[in-house]
């Protein structure tokens, strides 16, 4: 006799959604306000990129982290994505995604602080690559 699959069975992970988020210096009010209105497990994360000098420490994570109830981490090299949570893009860093990860990148050297437009060149191509 064939046994059912048994409802305690592991599910397949499923990839979040991925919401990305830019922003000018200034543009830290508009983000605490998003974060702390973020509805609980939407199987999303969020990547904030925002243009920072690369030579001050960014506050950023600490900051948002203080309003949402969301993981709030700085990104680092081939940073595997998770679902509810934000990444911040670290100062001087272009954030690249690429098959679940984010990838940090320092070229072109002559674009600082990163610009934003360049990291949602790579967002559109997520399931393309």
């Amino acid at each position: 006799m064939e046994s059912l699959p048994s409802s305690r069975a592991t599910k397949p992970e499923i990839a979040p959604f991925i919401v990305g988020v830019g922003s000018s210096a200034g543009g830290i009010e508009a983000l605490i306000n998003l974060v702390s209105e973020l509805p609980k497990a939407i199987n999303a994360s969020f990547i904030i990129a925002q243009h920072l000098s690369p030579t001050h420490k960014s506050q950023m994570t600490e900051i948002l982290a203080r309003e949402t109830e969301y993981p709030v981490v700085e990104a680092t090299p081939h940073c595997k994505i998770k679902a509810n949570t934000i990444y911040v893009g670290p100062p001087g860093y272009h954030l690249k995604y690429k098959e679940g990860y984010l990838h940090l990148d320092k070229s072109p050297d002559e674009l600082s602080p990163k610009p934003v437009s360049y990291t949602h060149l790579t967002l559109p191509t997520i399931y393309s690559v």
